[in-house]
């Protein structure tokens, strides 16, 4: 065979030399595609890492004024709720006491469930927070030594806005916060529940009805009339239930209680010392006997025939009408067959005796126990 001819080799040589230099050019493209790679991938990490922060403080920032701006409501309807209360037990007459209980009870509801559900929303949302945070912090102390240079001054800026922001203090209190909104909601549906209770109106034939029921709600309606100068002491023992008209019956144990948080008060406001007040039940044969007594400053024995005289009075001008004991007293003994008396000492206190029939003549009360737990 003959020799190549040199125009083919030299051919062949460049296409040897062309596909290697081509080859090179696609491995230099490839590391730089690598190299673009890793960086959008560095970048996307960087970006996710402040996203995340900015997310975190936003959704911080909205909840914290959502909860300042639900806690405003709530402080607004537990405003009108004292001042309702305030007016309700100013009432003397048990009809006007009962339209306006009702209307207030309705009233006072539906934003008491409006605020209700909208502090448990953000009760769910402080959570879900609160878990965004604690993974946010865990990677904050996994470390931040394999990262590159751009993510550990990511970490970083997260870190400064953490402090910033002061995250911690408001992962502790938020949630503080809330279960303080959300007992005060039970106080006012307590509340509420009973001033509906109180407002319905009496049935022309008496009823059993759970005298321990009733106190628990009068206690409860005259809270804001003791809170701050006396202590409340409960001595509920089994008693049966009673036949009676339970509107009425409110409405003196009521009477009776704020009278002696009034009383605790005088003696209170002078010594700066908390009084008590103390509510007791038993059953004496075939009675119901409440009492209801204070560490008030008693009643002076020279007005002591006078008390349940109607409109006596010793209270300001405008702070009594002297017809709270006379009605209470007309209601226990004309209308229950019971007797309302007291025993006082000047000094150291009265204490009201509210004595009622279990059955009424002519009436069949079932034997129901009402013990202290219910």
């Amino acid at each position: 065979m003959g020799q190549l001819d040199p125009v083919v080799n030299l051919t062949g040589q460049k296409m040897s030399e062309f596909e290697s230099s081509y080859q090179k050019e696609i491995q230099a493209k490839a590391d730089l595609l690598d190299r673009l790679i890793e960086k959008i991938y560095r970048q996307e990490a960087e970006a996710t890492h402040d996203e995340i922060t900015i997310a975190l403080n936003r959704m911080v920032e909205s909840k914290s004024r959502e909860l300042s701006e639900r806690t405003r409501e709530l402080e607004k309807v537990y405003s009108a709720l004292n001042l309702a209360q305030s007016e309700l037990l100013q009432a003397q007459k048990m009809e006007a006491i009962g339209r306006l209980t009702a209307g207030v009870a309705h009233e006072i509801n539906t934003p008491v469930q409006f605020v209700g559900d909208s502090v448990c929303f953000v009760q769910e949302g402080v959570q879900d927070l609160l878990c965004l945070m604690g993974e946010l912090n865990a990677l904050m102390d996994h470390g931040t030594e394999h990262l590159s240079p751009k993510c550990q001054e990511a970490m970083a800026t997260i870190r400064h806005l953490k402090d910033q922001y002061d995250l911690p203090y408001l992962a502790e209190q938020l949630p503080r916060a809330l279960e303080r909104a959300v007992e005060g909601l039970g106080r006012i549906r307590e509340i509420v529940a009973s001033m509906k209770a109180f407002s319905y109106p009496d049935q022309k034939a008496m009823a059993p009805y759970d005298l321990v029921a009733s106190l628990k709600m009068a206690l409860s309606l005259a809270k804001n009339e003791y809170k701050y100068f006396a202590s409340v002491e409960t001595e509920f023992n089994p008693i049966p239930v009673v036949e009676c008209h339970s509107g009425e019956i409110n409405q003196v144990f009521l009477n009776l209680i704020v009278n002696a948080a009034h009383a605790v008060e005088e003696v209170t406001t002078c010594t700066g010392e908390m009084g008590r007040i103390v509510v007791r039940t038993r059953r004496d044969e075939s009675d119901v006997v409440v009492e209801i007594s204070d560490t008030g400053g008693g009643i002076p024995k020279d007005i002591q025939s006078k008390i349940f005289a109607p409109f006596f009075t010793t209270k300001e001008i405008g702070k009594g009408t002297g017809q709270g004991l006379a009605i209470s007293r007309q209601v226990v003994e004309e209308t229950h067959n019971g007797s309302l008396t007291f025993e006082s000492e000047v000094g150291k206190g009265t204490t009201f005796f509210i004595r009622l029939p279990i059955r009424q003549p002519d009436c069949s009360v079932p034997r129901v126990l009402v013990d202290e737990a219910a």
